[in-house]
């Protein structure tokens, strides 16, 4: 959670997917013998499906919530209270049973809210044990630490005052050189006093034009040729971070569960071989998430929900969806030919 709201490429792709799966319509279906679904149009199914919605209508909320903390944690509780019209897919910890059946939302202050209701756990299983979730954000936390580390360095580097050298000067120059036995305390000295201001001032407003302005030293002539500049910044090697960031997230987009091209760009992709990559990668990622939001719901609400009501034929009933929303194919062939089958577009429009 914490590389969530501190690195901005771990929030930007736990977001990715979740925008997908939030325009995905889900609804229930009778599974066949020959394992196809058929949809259901009315009854119980139909009714206690729809009371599963967001606080203001629709799924597309909780729907998000579940892709993003699918990314971040694996898991999730989806809560519904109000007698079960009102829905939100929460983490962990903002859920809370009460009693064996009951749980309430709490806040960020550990805080009882008034939204009583049901929570039921989704998670993605960890293949070595089961009952744990899985993420693809378990994996990247040593990159995740890197690129924290490489940020703070370019920073580091950014707001230093040392870029800009140092000079060294002979001590006579000093309009009140320190005497034998004065502590040497270097703010007792009027030029390193004003030399310590000047830094300061300029680590504490790096965007002002104080910030550029050099510092003045006044001496004799006989020992201004002795004041010497010493570089102590060359930007071949000073920002050498900048590279080691870009290599990080060149790993980082190869280690997520998700198409590398989706954080690192589409290059030279046209419009429509971008369109061919966002439906290959909704296909090989996306596709098997929502299956299992459809999949964990039945199992853990509509089912159960039904045979609670004595609906005959429960054990049969599934959660299909329909997720030609999410992304248009490049090849319109088969919506071509349905069409055409239809009688909507005749035989010269079904060939174009």
């Amino acid at each position: 959670m914490s590389y969530y709201d501190t690195i901005g490429e771990i929030n930007f792709t736990s977001k990715f997917l979740a925008r997908q799966i939030s325009r995905v319509v889900f609804y229930p279906a009778k599974l066949m013998p020959d394992q196809t679904v058929e949809r259901i149009e009315s009854g119980a199914p139909v009714d206690l499906l729809n009371q599963v919605q967001d606080p203001g209508g629709g799924r597309s909320q909780f729907l998000f919530d579940y892709g993003r903390l699918g990314f971040l944690t694996g898991e999730g509780v989806l809560f519904g209270y109000e007698d079960g019209t009102k829905w939100k897919y929460l983490w962990k910890d903002e859920v809370k049973k009460i009693d064996g059946q009951r749980a309430v939302r709490i806040n960020a202050q550990q805080e009882e809210t008034g939204e009583v209701g049901v929570a039921y756990r989704f998670w993605s299983p960890h293949p070595r044990w089961s009952d744990q979730p899985d993420a693809p954000m378990r994996a990247v936390q040593d990159i995740c630490e890197e690129l924290l580390i490489l940020t703070l360095g370019v920073r580091a580097t950014a707001l230093t005052r040392l870029t800009n050298g140092i000079i060294t000067m002979p001590t006579q120059m000093s309009p009140n050189p320190l005497s034998a036995g004065m502590d040497e305390d270097p703010e007792q000295n009027p030029l390193l006093a004003d030399w310590i201001e000047h830094v300061s001032a300029q680590i504490d407003n790096p965007g002002s034009v104080e910030a550029r302005i050099p510092f003045l030293i006044e001496g004799d002539y006989e020992y201004l040729d002795k004041l010497k500049w010493v570089k102590t910044h060359d930007p071949a090697t000073d920002y050498m971070e900048r590279d080691l960031r870009k290599e990080a997230i060149e790993r980082l987009a190869l280690s997520l569960d998700m198409s590398p091209e989706d954080l690192l760009g589409y290059g030279d992709s046209n419009h429509w071989s971008a369109r061919s990559v966002q439906l290959d990668r909704w296909r090989m990622y996306g596709y098997n998430k929502a299956e299992q939001f459809a999949t964990s719901l039945a199992d853990a609400y509509l089912r159960p929900a039904l045979r609670d009501e004595g609906y005959d034929g429960w054990e049969d009933v599934v959660i299909a969806f329909d997720d030609s929303k999410v992304v248009i194919s490049p090849d319109r062939t088969e919506d071509a030919l349905k069409a055409q089958a239809q009688g909507i577009i005749n035989n010269a429009a079904a060939r174009l």
